[in-house]
């Protein structure tokens, strides 16, 4: 897949509400919501396509992505719970600075 069909393939939504805005990004995936859910929060896994994550990976906890020198607190992060076709999956993950 190149740069821009991935790029094209993200569904973006924001919503301000009260000063504040989110943002949420969605693909689709042809993996198992397992292996997935392993690539998006292991610092193993996640090394090899993203960045080196250290910290406390736990929800409220302090993370670290090393390459680009972002870091922040997990405010939530667990397996999406919408229904699915099988071989795809979500995460719902929000960090704040």
């Amino acid at each position: 897949m190149t740069f821009k069909e991935q790029v094209q393939a993200v569904t973006r939504t924001v919503q301000h509400s009260k000063g504040s805005h989110l943002v949420e990004l969605t693909q689709t995936f042809p993996f198992e919501p397992a292996a997935m859910w392993d690539a998006l929060t292991s610092p193993e896994a996640m090394v090899q396509w993203f960045d080196v994550l250290s910290g406390d990976l736990e929800e409220g906890g302090d993370y670290e992505l090393t390459g680009s020198q972002h870091s922040g607190t997990i405010k939530t992060c667990r397996p999406s719970s919408h229904s699915r076709s099988p071989g795809s999956t979500a995460r719902t993950c929000r960090t704040f600075p």
